[in-house]
């Protein structure tokens, strides 16, 4: 079971990436022409979307691996939070982005999914990790 889980800790990010990139390039294949009469809130993949969300997302998932370092057990949660903290700026600054536009694209509203799993994923590993620490430290003092 422990090898489950530090294949798990390893693989799962780059697993999950490539899953939402296959959604992404679904919803590039599948996008209908922007029609003449459009609604203040349509939503439609510009061009270039594909590979400026591919890039960035890279990006993302490379600095979450040199933050979080996966394959070490030094400091977990520290480097968890500053990986929350971080990712979590970074949401809300493309979520205001998002949401002060007229024409949303589908790539993006992928790519902040992407972004709210993360942060999700990251919140629930730092109170895991909060409660490990409070669980030892409670057995040592007794």
């Amino acid at each position: 079971m422990r090898s489950f889980w530090r294949w798990f800790r390893l693989y799962s990010l780059g697993a999950y990436w490539i899953v939402l990139l296959g959604s992404m390039y679904l919803s590039i294949v599948s996008n209908s022409p922007p029609s003449q009469e459009m609604n203040p809130l349509s939503i439609t993949n510009f061009e270039g979307d594909l590979h400026r969300t591919i890039v960035a997302s890279f990006v993302e998932i490379a600095l979450l691996h040199l933050i979080l370092r996966p394959w070490s057990f030094e400091r977990p949660t520290g480097r968890t939070a500053l990986a929350l903290v971080l990712l979590l700026m970074w949401t809300g600054l493309l979520l205001y982005a998002t949401t002060n536009t007229k024409l949303v694209s589908q790539v993006s509203l992928i790519h902040l999914l992407w972004l709210v799993v993360l942060n999700a994923g990251l919140l629930s590993a730092a109170v895991w990790g909060i409660g490990r620490y409070l669980h030892r430290s409670r057995q040592r003092s007794r």
